[in-house]
């Protein structure tokens, strides 16, 4: 019978295997372990162990010591269920085979238990459907008929995941008796089922109604529905109405049918866009699935982020998040597709609304108190630049206060990268940075996006950073925060620090697991030239330069280098539209075009932080031909901490002077500058190693500008003149002027954003100090930086700001009104 089973099963469902380790011959005998006694779970663990060469579970278990067989199969259930409508799950204490086992490991004998978790769909466990209550795996003992159903309408979804050998012999206690090894063992095997159902499905959940129920019912809720009836002078069931409105706005409707329709439309649609997915470090997110209730925090580049996170999650046998999105996305049609998927709906501000907050407060807590994970951007919106946009603090400030208030797992944050060769949105994204008002998502928006269906967007890549596990953040942070967990709750000096803190390190994690695609080098190389242009031989070589410089950081970190050489770069790029080709007699020119060029900005600064310290490095260069090694660590050591605040790069001001180190190496490994003793000169000019360090040197050199317009302006006028508004007001007035007078191409160039990070990196390393009144003071420190800048910088660019600081418009009077 179980021939038959597994020969028509063979012919009709495709199981995916999950988390398989090697059974080689150290494992001694095998036996498998099933949740539940099933004839098709156990046809699908025959199936499962044929696809990765395992043993068969049909073969006998031979436990005595002359090899007689005693069991006729290498497998057994560790529960019971009684019933086939409607079925009970009881454990099963009194296992025979699971006493053979222990028996046998005490005898000596090298057995090894394996446990096979087997899941017939991925649904969460519901209640109002009659197609996911048949359908879908449950927490509760499912039926034989359900199982039988979910093999004729759903056979694309067997998962079946082995779990890690456990060893006998390392277990048992051969002094104790064998029935304390069987409970020991059989208490390892639950635990294990429960780790794999949970990291898989979900844990078990209630119906939504009832989760907005005890939201509404909970003791904060109504305590902030009642102040607002006193506040708005209504009545208090009617301030419990409008919590339970806003409860239900924000709450997400998991369902199965949604995740499917999900799973066909995706997969066309990745096929219809990208060459394919690129996936790295899923593996450490698996290992802390089961012990943690995890928060992804993936960078935000594209309304692709969180549907490529979703299905990339699906097909590596890790549950389904539960999605923070924007109400802005709440839109017909496409609103509740979502919510069904998983997404939860919030306002972009709700700081005003005491009522909403402790509504979607209460909201989040429930979340994680059932042990879902959860998925947010900490920067807010998607990135018009291609930067990590600096961290907010709401969902962050909400997360760490649940955990003071829980006492559940530990959280653990998983940073996500996303590198795309082409964003869907890039066109939209040029004219948000040139001006133009940004689009509200519509249906018709979605319906016009489709024409994007006929171009190809190249592969996309998604990054699995080192997770944070919050716990061991906050031992940093306060070493005593268990006991002190209510007084922290309302200290609200320690939480903003705690976490700003929060949200650079995990930025700093994002970008630590960069990927370098082809598109993303080929952007850096020619956004570094005067012209955008350069011929193939040329741009060949600044590509290898740049690529090698790459693999030399992958070395301190998580970064991923294409593995495409320079020519099959270029034929990429123009492949997808992004590099154009002038035939000429003396050897094609290759450019970007005037469009492309602004669009390209995008793509290098998804890796800007890769290339920044050997940029830095080769910036020094720039106007001097030799100096001494530790000239250069010095005055690279005095730049770098801004770097590493605005492009996230983790390390602190004791880690500069060897990240500066290495790029020096790195630099003389090339042969983009030469070593003698304690003196570093360049090549000769003549030379294309010179070239070479010339173009990467630009690579810094605008970030390196913009600093130095805000330097300049502060330095222009007395202390306590400018107050921080007034000076990023004349900051983005004069980047302006000078990005038309000398060609910067880049509107990032005069974002508002990056001016007033730099500002308040000044202030927070003392460089500036603010009065009473806001205005800042600023030292000689501030000179003897605007002078290390003009070694750098292009003199007629430093002549261009003197002027531009004393038009009337970019005084502090002037830029009030700006």
């Amino acid at each position: 019978m179980l021939d038959l089973l597994i020969a028509l099963l063979r012919r009709w469902v495709r199981p995916t295997v999950l988390d398989n380790e090697p059974l080689g011959a150290e494992c001694g005998t095998v036996c498998y372990v099933l949740q539940r006694p099933s004839s098709l779970d156990l046809a699908a663990l025959e199936l499962a162990a044929a696809r990765i060469d395992a043993p068969s579970a049909r073969a006998p278990l031979e436990l005595a010591g002359n090899d007689n067989t005693q069991s006729p199969r290498s497998v057994f259930a560790l529960t019971r269920h009684a019933g086939w409508l409607r079925q009970r799950s009881t454990p099963r204490g009194d296992s025979r085979a699971l006493h053979a086992c222990i028996q046998a490991a005490i005898d000596g004998r090298d057995v090894t238990l394996v446990p096979v978790s087997v899941f017939w769909g991925r649904a969460p466990d519901r209640e109002g459907s009659l197609w996911r209550l048949l359908l879908s795996e449950r927490w509760t003992a499912t039926s034989g008929l359900r199982r039988c159903l979910g093999v004729l309408f759903d056979r694309t979804h067997l998962f079946v995941r082995f779990g890690p050998p456990l060893h006998l012999g390392e277990i048992i206690d051969a002094t104790a008796p064998p029935s304390a090894g069987t409970r020991r063992a059989a208490r390892l095997l639950r635990t294990h089922f429960r780790k794999a159902r949970e990291a898989l499905i979900g844990p078990d959940l209630s119906h939504r109604r009832t989760l907005v129920d005890r939201v509404v019912a909970s003791r904060n809720v109504r305590r902030a529905a009642a102040a607002h009836a006193d506040r708005e002078g209504v009545a208090a069931s009617a301030a419990l109405r409008e919590a339970r409105g806003h409860a239900k706005e924000i709450a997400s409707d998991l369902s199965f049918a949604a995740i499917r329709f999900f799973d066909i439309a995706l997969t066309w649609l990745w096929t219809k866009l990208y060459d394919g997915i690129d996936l790295g470090g899923v593996e450490a997110v698996k290992e802390i699935a089961g012990d943690h209730t995890l928060i992804y925090v993936p960078s935000h580049r594209s309304h692709m982020d969180y549907l490529l996170m979703s299905y990339v999650l699906f097909y590596n046998g890790l549950m389904l998040p539960h999605v923070a999105a924007g109400k802005n996305l709440n839109i017909p049609v496409i609103g509740p597709l979502l919510r069904r998927a998983g997404a939860f709906f919030m306002r972009r501000s709700f700081r005003d609304d005491p009522l909403y907050s402790a509504v979607f407060e209460e909201y989040l807590d429930r979340v994680f108190a059932n042990g879902f994970s959860v998925e947010y951007f900490v920067e807010g919106g998607r990135s018009r630049t291609g930067r990590l946009l600096p961290p907010r603090g709401g969902m962050l400030g909400m997360t760490v206060r649940s955990r003071l208030r829980s006492r559940g797992r530990p959280f653990a944050f998983v940073p996500v990268y996303f590198g795309y060769e082409k964003v869907v949105e890039a066109r939209s994204y040029l004219g948000e940075l040139r001006g133009r008002a940004k689009r509200a998502e519509s249906l018709s928006g979605v319906i016009r996006s489709a024409r994007f269906l006929r171009q190809s967007f190249g592969t996309v890549h998604v990054r699995f950073g080192e997770p944070l596990v919050l716990d061991d953040f906050l031992d940093e942070q306060a070493p005593d925060w268990r006991s002190r967990r209510s007084e922290l709750l309302e200290d609200d000096a320690w939480m903003r620090p705690t976490v700003a803190s929060l949200g650079t390190a995990l930025q700093q994690r994002i970008n630590a697991a960069a990927s370098v695609t082809p598109v993303a080098a080929l952007a850096t190389t020619l956004l570094a030239t005067e012209r955008q242009a350069l011929d193939e031989d040329t741009m060949a070589s600044q590509l290898d330069c740049l690529l090698a410089l790459a693999r030399h950081a992958s070395t301190a970190s998580n970064v991923s280098v294409t593995d495409l050489d320079a020519d099959a770069i270029t034929a990429y790029g123009e492949k997808l539209g992004l590099l154009e080709r002038t035939d000429h007699a003396l050897g094609d020119i290759l450019g970007a075009g005037p469009v492309n060029t602004v669009l390209l900005t995008w793509y290098r600064n998804n890796v800007l932080h890769v290339f920044a310290t050997p940029s830095l490095v080769a910036a020094l260069f720039a106007h001097r031909s030799t100096l001494r090694r530790g000239e250069v660590v010095l005055e690279a050591s005095t730049i770098r901490p801004y770097l590493r605040g605005e492009l996230y790069i983790a390390g602190n001001d004791e880690d500069d002077a060897a990240a500066i180190t290495r790029s020096i190496d790195a630099l003389v490994d090339l042969g983009l500058l030469e070593r003698e003793g304690d003196v570093l000169r360049t090549p000769s000019r003549s030379t294309a190693e010179h070239a070479r360090l010339r173009r990467l040197a630009r690579v810094i050199m605008p970030t390196l500008e913009r600093w130095y317009i805000a330097a300049a302006l502060i330095e222009a006028q007395p202390p306590t003149t400018w107050a921080a508004e007034q000076l990023e007001a004349a900051c983005v007035l004069a980047a302006r002027r000078l990005a038309r007078l000398h060609g910067v191409d880049a509107p990032e160039f005069f974002d508002a954003t990056l001016f007033r990070h730099f500002i308040r990196a000044l202030a927070t390393r003392g460089v500036l100090t603010p009065d009473a009144c806001g205005r800042f003071h600023y030292d000689r420190t501030l000179r003897l930086v605007l002078a290390g800048a003009r070694r750098v910088l292009d003199p007629a660019f430093c002549d261009s700001v003197r002027a531009a600081r004393r038009l009337p418009a970019i005084t502090p009077e002037g830029a009030v009104g700006a």
